[in-house]
């Protein structure tokens, strides 16, 4: 059961951390364009 809700832990971590990611990603995008522009 403890070694369940870790893994689901890790897991909610991973996704929040990887949606995260990909957020200042496209926000580096934005702003380099801006900065060209």
């Amino acid at each position: 059961m403890v070694l369940k809700k870790r893994t689901s832990k890790q897991m909610r971590f991973l996704s929040i951390t990887s949606s995260l990611e990909s957020k200042m990603k496209q926000n580096q995008s934005h702003v380099g364009i801006h900065n060209r522009g």
